[in-house]
């Protein structure tokens, strides 16, 4: 599992390979996660804000290799970017 913590932020990613995973706060109340897998295969991206959950998390990636099962040049990455953006829960 590789897992990223910034602010109150929380990714962890688990697959069946164990990379590099950077996350980047944006001062703009989002984020950019981007991980990098070695193997093709499935993966669980757990996004979390504050201890919680965000709506959907976990995540699936389905990780495949260049030139299997594509139509199209985008439908073959080897890089999985989350953007995860952070909505404030202020009611003042």
């Amino acid at each position: 599992m590789s897992v990223c913590l910034s602010g109150g932020l929380s990714v962890a990613v688990e697959g069946p390979s164990k990379a590099e995973i950077r996350c980047a706060d944006n001062a703009d109340d989002t984020y950019t996660v981007t991980y990098y897998p070695m193997i093709a295969g499935t993966y669980s991206i757990a996004v979390q804000f504050a201890g919680e959950h965000i709506a959907g998390s976990p995540f699936t990636a389905h990780v495949i290799p260049p030139g299997i099962g594509c139509t199209s040049s985008s439908c073959c990455c080897n890089v999985v970017v989350v953007v995860v953006v952070v909505v404030s829960n202020d009611s003042s």
